[in-house]
């Protein structure tokens, strides 16, 4: 009975896309105050709010995402910096809940190069990323990652398109609210992936610690059960 229960439970949907309404309302939000720049009509901005419950606005943030690959949304974040998970060595260093001893015994020597680093953290990633520290900390990161596409989007669109048809003071303003936005966005996107790389090391530390440790016949289960944990259903994630 209890077999035929998880057969029907529906896999958790992927995390961008429990932010996808969040985003369609900030979207939104930016076109309703471009519309305030543009001196439109105050009556007819009730459209735009008509367009998140008649998913429109979902539809709109699906198409903005497409049109990034993944090298360009990384480098809308970290611009010219390394990705955290290939640096994951330095960043393990520098934080107290992490041994770099521990994973290096239980996972191999750090590799030389950033790709090759990348990889080997993303295999511990892939261990980790289902406890609720890592889950909520890639999950900010894909929403203010993606945040931060649609304000590049909204930048070169209406930021730069505003004066055209606005005043130039007002479109100037705009534009410039449309850019800090972004930098502020971007800024809490790179922090949030360092906090990734980081609690999946604190996590695969402290299980490479336990492994390691002397214990009774009882407790061995409970590690394998740790360390050996797979997942699945990573269709977008920090690590891609």
């Amino acid at each position: 009975m209890a077999d035929d229960s998880k057969k029907d439970e529906k896999p958790p949907p992927p995390l961008d896309e429990s932010n996808w309404a969040v985003l369609a309302a900030v979207t939104i939000a930016n076109l309703a105050a471009f519309g305030v720049v543009a001196g439109l009509d105050p009556k007819n901005l009730h459209t735009l709010a008509v367009l998140l419950p008649a998913g429109i606005g979902l539809a709109a943030v699906r198409v903005v995402r497409a049109q990034f690959p993944a090298w360009l949304k990384h480098a809308l974040v970290y611009w010219w910096s390394p990705r955290p998970g290939s640096c994951y060595d330095d960043l393990g260093a520098n934080d107290d809940r992490v041994s770099m001893a521990h994973i290096k015994e239980a996972y191999g020597p750090v590799p030389a190069g950033p790709a090759e680093k990348n990889q080997l953290w993303y295999g511990i990633y892939l261990k980790f990323q289902d406890r609720p520290s890592v889950i909520q900390a890639n999950r900010n990161y894909l929403f203010t990652r993606d945040y931060a596409e649609i304000c590049i989007v909204l930048f070169i669109t209406l930021g730069i398109g505003g004066f055209l048809i606005a005043d130039p003071g007002a479109a100037t303003w705009y534009a410039a609210a449309l850019l800090v936005q972004y930098l502020v966005v971007r800024n809490a996107a790179h922090n949030y992936g360092v906090e990734v790389v980081t609690n999946v090391l604190a996590l695969a530390s402290h299980a490479a610690k336990t492994a390691g440790a002397p214990k009774g016949p009882e407790e061995q289960g409970a590690v394998v059960e740790i360390i050996g944990i797979e997942i699945v259903g990573a269709e977008d994630s920090f690590g891609e």
